[in-house]
């Protein structure tokens, strides 16, 4: 056996999460890519943020006459976490479509990373009907009972540019997929006696506010005031904002 060497990494960012990678999938090969990994003497290395596979020097040969024909290496990307939509924008895709990406159309972002997708995040566009090609191929039935979170396909060439090419440059290896996450408003709801004074929120930081909408009513006929943000608030995995109830007038409000 000879020395592995990086072919490609395929890495997930997302805004939710600590650190700004996701913590949560699952890449499951399809039955062909197994085949085809090993034919290649590739080696699959995965994790909850990503993906990477490694050659063997000794069987680069074995790699580049299996790409000349454009073979894809295709992974099911699930979620251990059943609402990873409820915080990742821009949603979950209709129930006929689902989420495609690949390396045949590569963007950059400001800092030069090689992204999957042709938006700066992924968004609606990446949305790809269930039953087109290549979809039709790669899902089977489980699949949309179950669906993937989204596709992902590398395709390896040949080429100058290839990935099969030794010196090629380690930046050229590396592909990322980015997901922004959605935002809600905040709101408390102020009930019983502190309903009939003069409280807020305070954030200790400054760094966000909260206006007084006024008294609405709640189910079960109970009246409350409602304490809401003025805009949106990204939604995270853990937030840093200090807040606390105070009242106008007391010591320390």
């Amino acid at each position: 056996m000879g020395t592995y060497r990086p072919l490609l990494s395929v890495t997930v960012e997302h805004a939710y999460f600590l650190g700004s990678y996701c913590k949560t999938l699952e890449f499951v090969p399809t039955i062909s890519c197994a085949s085809l990994l090993r034919k290649a003497g590739l080696l699959l290395k995965s994790s909850e943020s990503g993906v990477a596979i490694y050659f063997d020097e000794e069987k680069i040969d074995i790699l580049r006459l299996h790409a000349e024909d454009q073979f894809a290496l295709v992974f099911k990307v699930f979620s251990k976490d059943s609402n990873f939509f409820r915080y990742t924008a821009p949603g979950a895709p209709p129930d006929n479509a689902i989420l495609f990406l690949n390396n045949q159309h590569i963007t950059r972002d400001t800092m030069g990373k090689q992204m999957l997708h042709s938006d700066s995040e992924v968004t609606e566009r990446a949305c790809v009907d269930m039953t087109s090609d290549p979809l039709q191929e790669i899902l089977d039935r489980k699949d949309y009972l179950v669906k993937p979170v989204f596709i992902l396909q590398v395709v390896i060439t040949a080429g100058k540019q290839g990935l099969c090419l030794e010196n090629l440059d380690a930046a050229a290896r590396k592909f990322y997929i980015r997901f922004t996450t959605n935002q809600t408003f905040w709101k408390y709801y102020i009930l019983g006696d502190l309903s009939k004074r003069n409280v807020y929120i305070a954030d200790l930081d400054n760094t966000i506010q909260f206006e007084n909408i006024g008294r609405i009513l709640l189910s079960g006929q109970r009246e409350a005031i409602q304490l809401q943000s003025p805009t949106a608030i990204p939604m995270q995995e853990q937030y840093q904002y200090r807040l606390q109830l105070k009242e106008s007038g007391s010591v320390g409000g």
